[in-house]
């Protein structure tokens, strides 16, 4: 892991020692101006680190100084670098009692000791709680091996979060940090002296088998069935619980109840039409943690409306320019500004937009580029950039779903990320915009890819009985590469009918196994677009071309399907048997499963 180093020692000067990456030398400096020898136990281990962070291809700056401090940590035992380095008493850093904790702002010597302060607490606890030889024979293994798969600091600080994952994944003894590792406990409590959280344990294991769909019909009553798996704790009594509220009302919850081991069931209200609502479950267990589905149920819960009826009253492909406004009065970007057009592709940018139903590629992208041009050369720069949208007709009744296509790239530049895309609707012909999401630093979406997202209408909600979309993105603090794109804008309208739906045909199937042979592939993708947008007729299971399960099959369907097929994204298993979700669509033909 280390490549050989030499050392000099007694070198003119005095107060300082010092690695030399370019001859890969420790350097040493002699007594003198009130200093001692710098060449003694700690400050050499120190000096090392810097050699070793080298020989690893990492960054120096505060992770540097924080390794080679922890180095001498974990082999002296003593949280003090430099003892008595200008006389008796003194020291360089008193790393047991500095207490430097995550973010740091300081300078890249005492931001490190929020590293080695770790290493020092972890060290000690590993003693108390094994013994003194056992305690550091641990302590060293761990460091160690950790060392050998690091990748150094992040963002200017020494130690974060996941440096401390690292950290679990070589004390991990199966494979899986989600039920904790031997010593899980001792490593944390050492990180989060520092200011470094622990990942969350994973207690119990939720399935959600039974549950109402992004839309379902009205019903007297709707069921929740829960599977339960206990891993590291057991659900508390009257622990479990579905929570949900209707739109603009209070959060309301009703008790699941153990109908068998593992398996809770509870059932909502009566649901009416145009009944829009958002829900999630919710376990409490003996072990103090609170485990939901879906994982993010607070910020990112379930949302299901109750319809009959869903008709698309309008999609824009951008297959042809549609003359959307490409600039607000106040926009300032000097390059880069929205325009439509067939993309060229680079690290931030895609080669297309999302295709259409009759394949094309083009859509709104900030810059198009030009063949040979480098990332940056037609991203946006120098200021803000806008799109907005005409308006588009929207009925007084029922409820509204608009969905839309967005690209966002703000990552892949060496500087840190700091611009987002922000997209906003107005009810009222442009007079006021209401926030619908922003994407930015941090957000899982902000790494290029395109991305569908949606949301509702609520009946008589636009005064002006139409609905218009701005998107909003710049480059506006330190210099990034930004890219933003806009495609395949689609409105339904949902309502209900006075006479009830038929009640569905339920039939085993595999999902995503839209053409019933039994088997996953291309041909499926096929099927669903031939029942879309060409001459095929219906579709002889419907729940089976539904691979998102979201209530009905749409382009979002066959997108995400071929991204599973072909660029590894997020799939579903192929288990066959009947929808579990409640639904408007059935399965008319299905499988015979085993």
């Amino acid at each position: 892991m280390v490549t050989p180093v030499t050392a000099t020692t007694s070198l003119a000067g005095s107060c300082n020692a010092y690695y030399d990456p370019a001859l890969t030398m420790l350097r040493f400096l002699q007594a003198g101006g009130g200093c001692v020898d710098s060449a003694y136990s700690s400050v050499v281990l120190h000096e090392f680190g810097h050699h070793v962070v080298a020989s690893l291809g990492l960054a120096q700056q505060a992770f540097g100084e924080g390794y080679g401090d922890s180095l001498s940590v974990v082999i002296l035992g003593e949280g003090i670098i430099g003892r008595d380095f200008t006389g008796p008493g003194t020291s360089v850093r008193d790393i047991k009692n500095a207490g430097v904790t995550i973010p740091c702002s300081g300078g890249i010597h005492f931001c490190g000791q929020a590293l080695a302060g770790f290493w020092f607490d972890l060290r000690e606890s590993m003693i108390s709680q094994y013994g003194q030889s056992e305690g550091i024979a641990m302590t060293w293994e761990l460091f160690v091996d950790w060392s050998s798969l690091t990748l150094g600091g992040s963002n200017a600080q020494p130690f974060h979060f996941n440096m401390l994952t690292e950290m679990l994944t070589v004390d991990d003894n199966d494979g899986d940090l989600g039920n904790g590792t031997p010593n899980f406990d001792v490593i944390c409590a050492a990180a989060l002296r520092h200011g470094v959280e622990s990942p969350e344990l994973t207690t119990l294991l939720l399935t959600l088998e039974t549950g109402p769909g992004e839309v379902i019909p009205p019903s007297p009553a709707t069921t929740v069935r829960v599977l339960v798996e206990e891993i590291l704790a057991s659900p508390l009594p009257n622990g479990a619980y579905v929570i949900f509220r209707f739109e603009g009302g209070p959060w309301q919850s009703f008790f699941l109840i153990e109908t068998s081991p593992g398996i809770y069931e509870g059932n909502f209200p009566p649901l009416d039409c145009l009944d829009s609502f958002e829900w999630f479950v919710s376990f409490q267990d003996d072990a103090g943690i609170t485990t939901t589905l879906p994982p993010d149920a607070i910020s990112l819960p379930y949302s299901t409306v109750v319809v009959t009826e869903i008709t698309t009253t309008m999609q824009e492909t951008f297959a042809q320019d549609p003359g959307w406004s490409i600039a607000a009065p106040d926009d300032t970007a000097t390059a880069g500004r929205w325009e439509w057009g067939d993309p060229y592709a680079s690290v931030a940018q895609p080669s297309a937009g999302v295709p259409g139903p009759q394949g094309d590629l083009t859509c709104y992208m900030t810059g198009l580029g030009g063949i040979g041009q480098s990332q940056g050369a037609h991203d946006v720069d120098g200021g803000d950039t806008t799109l907005t949208s005409p308006e588009f007709p929207i009925s007084d009744s029922g409820l509204h779903r608009v969905s839309y296509w967005r690209w966002f790239s703000n990552a892949t530049s060496i500087t840190t990320p700091d611009d987002s895309l922000f997209v906003y609707k107005s009810l009222d012909g442009g007079t006021s915009w209401q926030l619908i999401e922003e994407i930015g630093r941090g957000h899982p979406e902000a790494l290029g890819g395109w991305y569908e997202n949606s949301f509702w209408i609520s009946e008589g909600a636009s005064p002006a009985g139409s609905v218009m979309l701005r998107f909003h993105t710049g480059d506006e603090g330190v210099g990034n590469v930004v890219e933003a794109g806009v495609d395949l804008l689609t409105v339904e309208h949902l309502i209900c009918s006075g006479t009830p739906p038929p009640p569905v045909v339920e039939n085993d199937f595999i999902r995503g196994d839209c053409n019933v042979d039994g088997n996953r592939d291309l041909s499926d993708a096929v099927q669903m677009l031939d029942v879309l947008f060409g001459s095929g007729a219906a579709f002889a299971c419907e729940d089976a071309c539904d691979v998102d399960d979201g209530g009905q099959v749409n382009l979002g369907d066959v997108i995400g399907y071929l991204n599973e097929l072909f660029l590894g994204g997020p799939g579903n298993p192929s288990v066959c048997g009947v929808d579990t979700t409640s639904d408007t669509i059935g399965c008319d033909q299905g499988l015979i499963c085993p």
